[in-house]
């Protein structure tokens, strides 16, 4: 794979040919793009897929790396487009197909929206929708660039605490929108997997708005942690008293079960 395919793939007319799969590593663009894209389809269901990247690793690179390989010698303006889209959204490609056992989840945009920390939105709710986001989405002219801006400078304006609650609980809150159902399910079966995957994608979240203001807070990174690992007690003790409760019913059925087919053996030698 080389700068031609990054080309073919990223040009409208000639997507279909590709047998590139795209993704980002950027959990912003990714909100930012999907929303463009919900106003553009008109409202329809749009979702984002979260992947675990050591599954595709071997058949993946970022489009930086293919764009250097068999670049033209004279950059001419779509060579450029490409290049600062590629460093915007973090573009990595995945050739051919994406296992199902890679994907952590698939989460609807709108529950994703209904998630997002204060600074993202126009006032502060308990449950955003698309309508209280603080830039706008229906802008075809806005940039990403112009984008990050706007979410850092809004960050910054706000007081101290929320900064904090934003980067913490906020952060937390975020990150299991996005891994949820996955991390319901596996804090059951592997703990430390379900607390070591949400809190690497809670400190990105965290780092995102401010990251100079971040790395002087260290109380962030121990309260996420913290949180985490709070939440998938609560979900893993959650867990057991439902499968426990599960098991006494099906104890009770099978034991209902086992009294009739007595009865029935009883009026069956009664008959006899």
């Amino acid at each position: 794979m080389g700068y031609e395919d990054v080309a073919r793939h990223l040009t409208w007319t000639t997507r279909t040919e590709s047998p590139l799969i795209s993704a980002n590593f950027s959990f912003s663009w990714s909100v930012w793009d999907a929303l463009r894209r919900y106003h553009a389809s008109m409202k329809k269901d749009i979702q984002i897929a979260v992947i675990d990247a050591h599954q595709v690793a071997h058949k993946a690179a970022t489009a930086m790396e293919l764009m250097q390989k068999d670049a033209p010698s004279k950059k001419d303006k779509e060579y450029w487009k490409w290049r600062r889209y590629a460093l915007e959204s973090q573009l990595v490609f995945v050739h051919g197909s994406i296992p199902g056992s890679a994907v952590y989840a698939t989460i609807p945009l709108l529950a994703i929206v209904e998630k997002l920390p204060t600074y993202f939105l126009l006032n502060e709710l308990d449950s955003a929708r698309p309508a209280d986001v603080a830039w706008d989405y229906k802008d075809k002219r806005s940039s990403y660039h112009a984008f990050c801006q706007l979410m850092s400078d809004r960050f910054m304006k706000l007081p101290s605490e929320t900064r904090v609650r934003d980067t913490t609980a906020g952060a937390v809150r975020l990150a299991v929108a996005f891994l949820r159902p996955w991390f319901h399910s596996v804090v059951a079966e592997d703990f430390g997997r379900a607390v070591t995957t949400a809190c690497e994608l809670a400190f990105a979240i965290a780092h995102w708005p401010g990251r100079w203001w971040a790395r002087g807070h260290d109380e962030v990174w121990t309260l996420i942690r913290a949180l985490v690992h709070l939440l998938a007690e609560e979900l893993r003790e959650a867990h057991h008293v439902r499968v426990t409760k599960e098991v006494e019913k099906l104890e009770a059925a099978i034991h209902d079960l086992e009294a009739q087919l007595a009865r029935r053996r009883r009026r069956s030698v009664f008959r006899a």
